[in-house]
């Protein structure tokens, strides 16, 4: 069975969040590929999310001894989803004050996402879900930000981003079809408030690890060897 690396971080509550520390983060990346991939954000706070989910990204290769140097390359898609030549796929989310990255242990790719749960209209949430979807939603705000997360991770496996008709693809199990092809789902029960969902091609299990962001030199490991399984 194949098996994926989830790396979940939060910043700590003393984290220096300053012009001077943002620049010094920015800097401190591999090389200039990178550190466009953070400046193309216009706000702080999405800077920040962004420089977290690079962190657990790095911090995960470098525990699989796959060390990013100033030759690496932070490349995009054509739809623009990233990735690094010669590295394992990998895929990252972020929302509210969480950052995840997963990190794949085989040749298959992976995709992640996490929400965290919102309101969302009921226009919207017909534009997106099938009627048994509807159904199953009622009212409940969790509900309708779980399955959002469960057709966000199909996509961004896929590499689709928005160009995906989310209701062609019914997220209420662990195994969902899209365009003749099976996908396998689990859910993640990262932080309450939260919905983070993997997304694979294959049955896979999941080993999740858990940082905070203390200082710009310390992500520092609190938990791990959360085991789940997706059939």
């Amino acid at each position: 069975m194949k098996s994926y690396t989830v790396h979940c971080g939060v910043f700590g509550a003393q984290f220096d969040f300053s012009a001077e520390s943002i620049a010094l983060a920015v800097s401190g990346l591999p090389n200039t590929s990178f550190r466009e991939s953070i400046l193309r954000y216009k706000r702080p706070r999405q800077r920040w999310m962004s420089l977290l989910s690079r962190q657990l990204l790095l911090q995960g290769l470098g525990e699989e001894n796959r060390l990013v140097d100033q030759k690496t390359v932070w490349s995009l898609t054509e739809t623009g989803r990233p990735y690094l030549n010669s590295f394992p796929d990998f895929n990252i989310s972020h929302s509210d004050k969480i950052a995840v990255c997963a990190i794949s242990n085989n040749q298959n790719r992976v995709g992640i996402d996490i929400q965290v749960e919102r309101p969302i209209g009921e226009h919207q949430l017909k534009l997106v879900l099938t009627k048994a979807e509807l159904a199953w939603v009622g009212d409940s705000q969790a509900k309708a930000t779980y399955l959002w997360s469960r057709k966000e991770a199909v996509s961004k496996l896929l590499g689709l981003g928005m160009r995906i008709n989310y209701r062609n693809l019914e997220a209420l199990s662990n195994q969902v079809r899209l365009n003749g092809n099976t996908y396998f789902l689990k859910s993640l029960p990262i932080a309450r408030g939260y919905q983070c969902t993997l997304a694979a091609d294959t049955p896979f299990t999941i080993s999740v690890n858990f940082y905070n962001w203390l200082t710009l030199n310390q992500l520092q490991k609190h938990s791990s060897s959360l085991i789940h399984s997706a059939n």
